[in-house]
This record gives C-alpha cells, sequence and structure tokens, in this order.
C-alpha cells in the first residue's frame, strides 16, 4: 500500500501523484463547481437538521430539573424555609429515632405484660420510610449528575458553547471529513497519513458557522497558491499524473470554465452527509427515550416518596407498594388517591 510521499526536490512525479490521488483530482472548473455548489448544500441542509436534533437533545436533558425539588432550597441556609428534601433528612432521621424509640419500648413493654404474646413486631413502616425519605433524593440528584457529567464527556467539553453556535460534534465530522491542500502545500506534503485532517481549515476553535463557507467551493487558482513559498509546490497545482510522467492540466478550449483545476478543500460529502443522517436519526430517537425515561424516574421516585409517607404502619411489603403503583398508573386511576395527586403536583411544579 502506498502512503502519502513527500514532495521530491526536483518536483512531483507519476508515483507523487499515485500516492495522493484521493485528494489531487483535477476537474474542469465548471463542473467541480457544480459539484461542490450542490454537496455543500446538501450536507448544509443535513448539518440544519442534525443541529436542530442536538439543540433538542440539549433542551432534553433541562426535564432533569425536576430533582431540584430535592436539593435545591431558598439559598439563605439559615432555616428550613426551602423546598430541598435533602436538609430535611436529618430532621426526618432524629424523628425516625425518636418514634422508633418510644414504639421499641412500648413493644417491650407489651411483650413483658402479655408473656410475649404481643410486642413481637418492630416498627418496619417507619424505619423503611426514614430510610427512603433519606436515600431517594440523594440517588436522584446523584444519578442526574452523573448521567449529565456523561452526556457532556460524550459530546465534548464544549457543548455548552455549541448551544451558543460555538464548535460542536457536528463539526467535529466536517473537520476529519476535510483538507485544505493550501496547508498541505505550504509544508511540502510532508503529513503523515494519519494525521492529514489536522490540516482541515477547520479549527478546534472554528464556530459552526464555517460549514456554510465558500472555503470549501474555492478552487487553487492564482490568489490561492500566492500563500505557497516553494515553486516546486505550486507545480503540483498546474500539472497531473499522466501515462509516464506528469502532464500539465488541461487548460480548456474555448469555452470558458472548461479548463481543469484543483479544489481548494478536498471534502468526503458522502462521510459528511451519511454522518449527519446518521446522527439525526439516532439522535432523535435517543430524545424520546430520554423524555420517557426522565418521566418513569419522576413518577416512580415522587410516587416512592408519597407512599413512604403513606405507609407508616408498615402493614405493605416493598413488592406490593410497587405493584400499587404501577397499577394506578396503569389503570389510569391517578387522579383518585391522594398520593397520586401529591405526585402530579410535584411533577408539574415550575421552579424558576
Amino acid at each position: 500500500m502506498i502512503g502519502l510521499v513527500p514532495l521530491p526536490a526536483n518536483g512531483p512525479t507519476n508515483a507523487f501523484y499515485e500516492s495522493w490521488a484521493d485528494y489531487l483530482q483535477p476537474k474542469s472548473r465548471m463542473l467541480l463547481s457544480v459539484l461542490q455548489m450542490m454537496c455543500q448544500g446538501i450536507a448544509d441542509l443535513c448539518y440544519d437538521l442534525a443541529n436542530a436534533v442536538l439543540t433538542a437533545w440539549n433542551a432534553a436533558w433541562k426535564l432533569a430539573q425536576f430533582s431540584i425539588i430535592f436539593t435545591k432550597s431558598d439559598g439563605t441556609g439559615q432555616d428550613i424555609s426551602g423546598y430541598s428534601l435533602t436538609q430535611y433528612i436529618g430532621t426526618f432521621f432524629m424523628i425516625g429515632i425518636i418514634i422508633l424509640a418510644v414504639m421499641m419500648a412500648i413493644q417491650l413493654i407489651q411483650f413483658n405484660l402479655t408473656s410475649g404474646r404481643r410486642g413481637k413486631e418492630w416498627p418496619s413502616g417507619i424505619v423503611t420510610a426514614i430510610i427512603i425519605i433519606a436515600m431517594v433524593p440523594l440517588l436522584i440528584s446523584g444519578g442526574t449528575k452523573v448521567a449529565k457529567s456523561m452526556n457532556q464527556a460524550m459530546l465534548g467539553t464544549n457543548t455548552s458553547s455549541a448551544q451558543k453556535g460555538g464548535h460542536s460534534i457536528l463539526t467535529d465530522i466536517w473537520q476529519n471529513n476535510s483538507v485544505d491542500l493550501k496547508k498541505v502545500a505550504q509544508v511540502d506534503f510532508k503529513v503523515k497519513e494519519g494525521n492529514i485532517h489536522d490540516y482541515s481549515p477547520i479549527k478546534k476553535t472554528s464556530s459552526n458557522a464555517i460549514v456554510k463557507s465558500s472555503i470549501f467551493t474555492d478552487t487553487m487558482d492564482d490568489k490561492a497558491k500566492k500563500g505557497i513559498k516553494n515553486k516546486q509546490a505550486k507545480d503540483v497545482f498546474a500539472k497531473k499524473q499522466g501515462e509516464s510522467t506528469p502532464e500539465k492540466v488541461d487548460k480548456g478550449g474555448w469555452l470558458k470554465g472548461t479548463e481543469e483545476v484543483y479544489p481548494r478543500v478536498k471534502v468526503n460529502w458522502i462521510g459528511i452527509i451519511a454522518a449527519e443522517i446518521v446522527f439525526a436519526i439516532v439522535g432523535f430517537l435517543a430524545i424520546i427515550e430520554l423524555i420517557v425515561r426522565f418521566f418513569r424516574l419522576a413518577y416512580y421516585s415522587l410516587t416512592l416518596l408519597a407512599l413512604a409517607f403513606r405507609d407508616m404502619e408498615g402493614k405493605k411489603s416493598d413488592a406490593d407498594i410497587t405493584r400499587d403503583g404501577r397499577q394506578h398508573f396503569r389503570h389510569g386511576t391517578v387522579a383518585v388517591e391522594p398520593y397520586s395527586i401529591l405526585c402530579i403536583c410535584a411533577m408539574g411544579y415550575d421552579s424558576h
């Protein structure tokens, strides 16, 4: 397999053009302009679609803010006047310990007075309720923070700037599928094959607007060649691969636009368009799944808290509690039970 051959000292050779065949392909100016404009138009359309999906994906994560009912307080730090459930954990724990001690004392007295016939029970309902009230806020708030961090790690550390038009994962697709031939010529084509996309016109700091730039439809004309100092590097764009030795590009006939030229930027349009379409489809399906998961998380966590407050007598097992909540949700009788009304109000609470 032939790698990317550096520019020979005496100028380009057939072996040089053969190694750069994927990047150095001259076409008539008219045909090249039509192909570039058409491909960029389709790619920009797919980009807008994928960017809309990315924006919707970032917006869908705002549904995770339902967890602020567990974590947000009034900010004063002086009392418990906010609605942060985590600040009540210590209070509930102490109340639970006090009630547990009193009830266990009563059970012990009953056990002694009745010779063991009564007083064997222990207040499992209160203990379970205290555990749930203490653990659910921590699990929900901690879990959503982990999920947000994983999302940021996958989409890049610049996710917030991408929402404002900055560099995004979609811009990376263009960067990894484009090569600025002028930049490559300025280093005499001394480029490792694995680093070829480092010479893309798109940088890590480029905004998303660069995908609309006209640089992707430019050609290697005299204006573009001015920045190339090496004369041999300039000759690369004046010749092409021949039968045995390089030959000059076709100057065309009397019809303007038939002369052969090289593109300024070599772009893998098929790769960009395919990647953006796949991103849009997968992203749309992921958004639906994310919304469903957030709804279930909110419903079950808030229902679990409500049932924990309700079931203080310990007469229902955990399986009964879960089955009870699911049956009310499945059969549409949510609005009947008081704890279900509490769940709906909590999920519909609009915090600002």
